[in-house]
């Protein structure tokens, strides 16, 4: 079920917490990345300069409209970019300590029934069931080789949940979540499709008849094989990939659910190859 979770050492702390909870049996435990401590300093001192900066722009403006001969015009504009630009400052400094703030504890375990999220002193339980979808987001694609990768949950009671780069291995925690969902969603799912319900995927509808994008149809009789390769979805028709629905991964939601889902439909012609489209003569 878990990515070989034996080649993971589970801290005391994690045990612990699990047995307080109702997660099953404990099978991985993703902790905050840690902070290189340059960085740390280096983002302090610039916040103090930034800081002086602001302190220093507002005496300037007091001592120009005391001492200068200016009109009481220009003063003021003066005065306003000022305040409008230490506060401006100000702000983003005190966002960025408030989100150091709310992350300076940060642990996910997960366990056979579900998950713990823990972040400072709040602790949540949410059990596989719980989950309604689940999607990964790419950021900084143009790094082809390493996206950061981003997943969000959105759980039934209408809380929204994000796991990104502020935790080790959010990849792996990823697939996991995304694999719980899918054993438990598919069983619904296939009787859904059974009785005859459009399924929705982001852009993409399964039913019966067959795969659907916005307007247009294709069904199953025509479809060879379902191509995932580089982050895109296709199909061949006639053993030649098409360009259409050509999707990307994170369009779809509950990714690994569509797999399965498509899997029973095409009678496992789900296909992980390169995505190669011929162009017609």
């Amino acid at each position: 079920m878990f990515d070989s979770p034996t080649e993971q050492t589970l801290s005391l702390e994690g045990q612990q917490l699990a047995l307080q909870y109702p997660l099953g049996e404990l099978q991985a435990e993703f902790i905050k990345r840690p902070r290189p401590k340059r960085s740390l300093l280096l983002a302090a001192f610039f916040s103090l300069l930034l800081a002086l900066f602001c302190t220093g722009l507002i005496i300037f403006g007091i001592y120009i409209w005391i001492t200068l001969p200016i009109t009481d015009a220009v003063a003021i504009l003066w005065m306003v970019f000022a305040c409008a630009l230490c506060i401006g400052i100000w702000a983003m400094i005190l966002v960025t300590v408030r989100n150091i703030m709310r992350h300076r504890y940060l642990r996910v375990l997960v366990g056979t029934e579900g998950l713990l999220y823990c972040r400072n002193k709040s602790k949540t339980v949410v059990s596989w069931s719980e989950i309604e979808r689940v999607r990964l987001s790419l950021l900084g694609i143009d790094n082809a080789k390493d996206p950061a990768r981003r997943y969000k949950l959105w759980l039934s009671n209408g809380k929204r949940y994000v796991f990104d780069g502020k935790l080790q291995e959010v990849e792996k925690l990823g697939r996991i979540i995304s694999r719980e969902v899918a054993r438990h969603k598919l069983p619904h799912l296939l009787e859904a499709y059974q009785w005859g319900e459009r399924l929705q995927f982001g852009p993409l509808i399964l039913s019966q008849e067959g795969m659907s994008k916005g307007k247009k149809l294709v069904p199953w009789s025509q479809i060879s094989a379902v191509c995932v390769c580089d982050g895109y979805v296709a199909i061949d028709q006639e053993d030649e990939t098409q360009l259409w629905p050509l999707v990307t991964v994170p369009e779809i939601p509950n990714f690994f659910a569509f797999i399965g889902l498509l899997n029973y439909i095409t009678q496992n012609k789900v296909l992980y190859k390169p995505i190669i489209i011929k162009k017609a003569s």
